[in-house]
């Protein structure tokens, strides 16, 4: 089943990878948590880092003074790294017998503008390399609860500018997470299947696919979704906190840098009045303000 709560949040978000910032950004992390009481933590949208973390009661059939449960979201990013991280956990404590819904979401994105040049470039390619570590663990002595997992990665190759308004990626491809992926994939990406944690996979993206471009975005996003109806005694725990690495590769000859130094990239060197970067806005004015998220099932 989809709860009314997870609904919203993909009519807000699977819009692939959209823009959450002013013009002009180079690049960003951004994180959020989300809980079925439409409450989003203390969302955070920095140029280089960005940690969000919060704990949720649950609110029972009696309101939200009737709490029957906890859960607590993380989520973090650092660019120069190359790192996301996002992690939900909790349960279901209420001693009435009864399912009691719950949504249980974290998320973390970071994007840059890279630099290309060489005598490589023409028939090269750029490589993505990304490795997604963590667990799922779930409990159900009372059972049976009705839940769902549709946590994701993904990746987009974009146009320069596709941070700050519409635009259509040059490649994108997204990743459920877990065989028991229960979610779709967003209109503007290829939907590559589903991946258990633990697995390394590398992307290849012809430059000739970006046009010829001397310079693109790229953009990452990672998230863990649960939600249903669980029986009391009911527990989860998508844990990414490990989690999805990224690197960057290119074939010979070919000089590739960036503005944010993803994953310890070489920094362009920035042009006279090019210096300070524009700052993230409105990340936590819901979730319609997400760069890349849910609104994709």
């Amino acid at each position: 089943m989809r709860l009314l709560s997870f609904g919203r949040i993909l009519m807000a978000g699977l819009c692939g990878l959209g823009s959450i910032a002013s013009g002009g950004t180079l690049y960003y992390v951004s994180t959020y948590v989300y809980d079925n009481s439409g409450n989003y933590g203390t969302p955070n949208s920095d140029n280089g880092s960005a940690l969000t973390s919060n704990t949720f009661g649950l609110p029972g059939p009696g309101g939200p003074s009737d709490i029957v449960g906890s859960e607590t979201e993380t989520a973090s990013g650092s660019l120069f790294a190359g790192g996301l991280h996002a992690q939900s956990y909790g349960s279901i404590y209420a001693v009435a017998p009864g399912a009691q819904s719950f949504t249980s979401d974290a998320a973390a994105y970071a994007g840059d503008t890279f630099n290309v040049s060489g005598s490589g470039v023409a028939g090269g390619n750029l490589y993505a390399n990304l490795s997604l570590n963590g667990s799922f663990l779930y409990g159900d002595p009372n059972g049976p609860s009705n839940y769902s997992n549709s946590s994701f990665f993904e990746i987009y190759f974009d146009p320069v500018n596709s941070f700050d308004g519409p635009y259509t990626p040059y490649a994108a491809y997204f990743w459920g997470i877990g065989s028991d992926y229960a979610g779709g994939s967003p209109p503007n990406a290829t939907y590559m299947g589903t991946l258990d944690p633990g697995s390394t996979i590398k992307v290849t993206v012809p430059f000739s696919l970006m046009g010829g471009a001397s310079q693109f975005q790229v953009a990452v996003g990672l998230g863990t979704f649960i939600y249903g109806n669980g029986q009391p005694g009911f527990s989860w725990n998508a844990n990414f906190s490990d989690t999805l690495d990224v690197s960057f590769s290119t074939d010979p000859n070919i000089t590739l840098t960036s503005a944010g130094g993803f994953a310890g990239t070489q920094l362009t060197a920035p042009e006279p009045g090019t210096f300070g970067m524009i700052a993230l806005a409105g990340i936590g004015m819901a979730t319609i303000g997400r760069r890349r998220s849910f609104g994709r099932r």
